[in-house]
């Protein structure tokens, strides 16, 4: 994984005859913006799931209350 971002990084330099910094800036949106929509939709989907399931109701008094 690692030699692969390497090798995107030198091949887009090389082909756009860019700076090193603006072709690991080009590397990094291109690896970082797949990654925060993939977040997004998990976090939907896990709240989505955890909105269905519902509260559990406990049965009976749980929690005794004192008598004033």
């Amino acid at each position: 994984m690692l030699w692969s971002l390497i090798l995107g990084i030198l091949g887009i330099r090389e082909l756009h005859e860019i700076s090193i910094e603006k072709a690991i800036l080009a590397v990094a949106i291109a690896v970082i913006i797949p990654l925060i929509i993939i977040l997004i939709i998990g976090a939907y989907f896990i709240s989505s799931y955890a909105s269905t399931m519902g509260m559990p109701i406990p049965s009976g008094n749980t929690f005794p209350m004192p008598d004033y």
